[in-house]
C-alpha cells in the first residue's frame, strides 16, 4: 500500500517544487526586465539633459548675440561710437553674463544628466540582485524539496 502512495507523495512534491521554481523564474524575468528598462530609461534621460543644457547654452547665446546687436544698432543710431568707452564696457558685460548664463545652463544639464546616470546603475544593480536572489530562491526551494521528498520517501516506506 505504501508504494503507491509514495508515487504520489513524491509526484506531487516534485510537481509543487518545480512549479514554485517555475513561478520564481517568471517572476525574476519580469523584474529584470523592469530593472534594464528603468536602466535604459535613465539613459536616455541622461541624454536628453546633456543636449537639453548644450541647447539652452545655445539659445542664451544667441539671444545675447542678439541684444549686444540691437544696442550696437541703437548706439549707432544715437551717433555714440560704440567700439570704445561706457559703449564698450556694456557690451563686453553683456556678453560676459550671457557667457556665465549659458556655462551655467550646460552645469545644470550635466548635474541632471548625473542623477539619471545614478539611477541608471541602481536599476542595472537592482538587476543583478533580483538575479542573485532569484538564483538563491530557486537552490532553496529545490533543497526543500529534495528534503521534504526525502521526508515522505521515509515515513512512507
Amino acid at each position: 500500500m505504501a508504494g503507491p502512495l509514495l508515487g504520489i507523495g513524491l509526484g506531487l512534491q516534485t510537481l509543487t517544487t518545480l512549479s514554485g521554481i517555475g513561478g520564481s523564474r517568471l517572476d525574476e524575468k519580469i523584474n529584470r526586465n523592469i530593472s534594464g528598462f528603468n536602466a535604459r530609461l535613465a539613459a536616455k534621460d541622461a541624454e536628453l539633459a546633456l543636449r537639453s543644457g548644450r541647447e539652452r547654452a545655445e539659445d542664451i547665446r544667441e539671444s545675447t548675440e542678439s541684444l549686444i546687436s540691437k544696442h550696437r544698432a541703437a548706439f549707432g543710431v544715437s551717433n555714440v561710437v560704440s567700439t570704445s568707452g561706457s559703449p564698450l564696457l556694456a557690451q563686453l558685460k553683456q556678453a560676459e553674463e550671457g557667457e556665465r548664463a549659458a556655462q551655467s545652463a550646460i552645469l545644470e544639464g550635466k548635474v541632471a544628466a548625473a542623477g539619471f546616470s545614478a539611477r541608471k546603475a541602481l536599476a542595472e544593480f537592482e538587476s543583478r540582485i533580483t538575479h542573485t536572489r532569484g538564483r538563491r530562491e530557486r537552490t532553496n526551494m529545490l533543497l526543500g524539496g529534495l528534503a521534504q521528498g526525502a521526508s515522505t520517501f521515509t515515513r512512507l516506506q
